[in-house]
C-alpha cells in the first residue's frame, strides 16, 4: 500500500472512532441501552483496529486496550 493509501485508511479509521464516540454520547443521553451497546461495540472495534495498525487516535493516550467503557460507565 502506498503512503497516500495508508493516510486515507488512518483518516477514515480516526473518523470512525470519532463517529462512534458521538453515537455513544447520543445513545447515553437518550438512555437507550441497546444503542449504547452497539456504539460501544463499534468504538471498541475501531480502537482495536487503530491500535493493531499503530494509528494514533485523539483522546486515547493512557487508556488501556479494550477499555472504551461499559454501559454502566456511560453518562457518569
Amino acid at each position: 500500500m502506498d503512503r497516500s493509501g495508508t493516510d486515507d485508511f488512518a483518516d477514515r479509521l480516526v473518523e470512525r472512532v470519532l463517529q462512534a464516540r458521538e453515537a455513544l454520547r447520543d445513545a447515553a443521553e437518550a438512555r437507550d441501552a441497546a444503542a449504547v451497546a452497539r456504539a460501544l461495540d463499534e468504538l471498541n472495534g475501531a480502537l482495536r483496529l487503530a491500535r493493531a495498525h499503530g494509528i494514533p487516535v485523539p483522546g486515547t493516550a493512557g487508556v488501556p486496550e479494550g477499555d472504551a467503557g461499559t454501559s454502566e460507565q456511560v453518562g457518569r
